[in-house]
């Protein structure tokens, strides 16, 4: 059987295709944990993560305040040091603790809520202790 060329390009084309776009599905995510000094509410968690998605490389956050801690999942791309240096100019001194490849599958999604912090602010208005 003779393949036209056109026939033959469009099938190397679509081959590569489907190469790439399986190599990017199968990225690694990184776990960083990290102690947080200052955390008091939930507007202290708002402002770490809307400063954390302005990373190239962020994917999610997660926090315990009892613990004070704050985990961050990233994309290979984004140093946990950074990650480190962008919480503690927010105003929340942080430390690594660890950090270390991270299965997003086994990630529970957790209901949206409107979060009320502890200080009577919504987590939009900013944290009185801050």
């Amino acid at each position: 059987m003779k393949m036209y060329p056109n026939i033959k390009q469009s099938i190397l084309i679509f081959m590569l295709i489907l190469l790439f776009s399986s190599a990017n599905a199968k990225e690694v995510v990184y776990k960083t944990d990290l102690k947080v000094s200052k955390l008091t509410c939930g507007s202290c968690l708002y402002r770490i993560s809307e400063e954390l998605k302005k990373l190239d490389g962020f994917l999610k956050m997660g926090a315990s305040l009892f613990k004070g801690e704050v985990y961050v999942a990233h994309k290979e791309t984004l140093d946990a040091k950074n990650i480190e240096e962008v919480i503690t100019k927010t105003g929340y001194p942080a430390k690594i603790i660890a950090t270390n490849v991270f299965d997003m599958n086994k990630v529970k999604k957790a209901p949206e809520e409107k979060r009320q912090s502890c200080c009577g602010t919504s987590a939009q208005q900013g944290c009185y202790g801050n």
